[in-house]
């Protein structure tokens, strides 16, 4: 008895299935918690309470917010495209696409936003060092420029397989850029949380620094 083999496209999807369930988890499920938290205030110690959409209004002041989002969910949703398109010349077009992409606007954007970050917390109320969250969101904002630039390398090889004709389709669809985009995507919206909730802790250099501001205004 002859066993069918099921077709390419289901074949396709049934290889897909793990990194949409993925991206279920790691990304869809995280975000809708976001935005339920979003519409209240909660600093992690207190009962949250609604605030609608007042908290969204700090994002408009947040450069890295706004440089971010729009450019890693475009290059997100190219590698979805990349990976579930059936016309190959749609799949190495995607893929042709992510290398220069991310060279010209995702690595100038990545320390645009940390530069601007720095000078803005350092000329704000908020301090670059006085603050966990802050430091948090330096560290996160480091990091992925760091990671960005390593992962351009990578870039390049995804790039040249998808630019030669003969190589096969299934070697063309890399999860890879699908999983870092993701990874960025997560660490973005850790770093709105951190701007829109600013948890509570001083640093000891902010704890310091709070004290002596206090002694100055202290009656003698």
């Amino acid at each position: 008895m002859r066993i069918r083999r099921p077709s390419e496209a289901v074949a396709a999807r049934l290889m897909l299935a793990p990194y949409a369930l993925g991206v279920l988890l790691l990304l869809a499920l995280p975000a809708a918690v976001t935005f339920a938290l979003s519409l209240t205030d909660y600093d992690l110690f207190a009962t949250p309470s609604f605030a609608g959409l007042r908290n969204f209004g700090d994002l408009v002041d947040d450069p890295a917010f706004r440089a971010a989002l729009p450019a890693t969910i475009a290059f997100l949703a190219l590698a979805v495209l990349g990976l579930t398109s059936q016309d190959p010349q749609t799949v190495r077009s995607a893929f042709l696409v992510m290398e220069p992409a991310a060279g010209s606007i995702l690595v100038p954007l990545s320390f645009a936003s940390l530069l601007t970050g720095v000078l803005q917390s350092l000329g704000g109320a908020w301090g670059l060092f006085r603050h966990y969250w802050v430091v948090f969101k330096l560290l996160i904002n480091v990091a992925a420029s760091i990671v960005l630039l390593l992962y351009m390398q990578t870039l390049r090889y995804v790039t040249s397989v998808a630019a030669d004709p003969a190589t096969d389709l299934a070697l063309v669809r890399s999860p890879s850029p699908l999983i870092h985009a993701g990874a960025a995507l997560l660490l973005l919206l850790v770093a709105v949380i951190l701007s829109v909730y600013k948890p509570r802790g001083l640093t000891p250099y902010g704890a310091r620094r709070e004290r002596e501001r206090r002694r100055t205004l202290s009656p003698v």
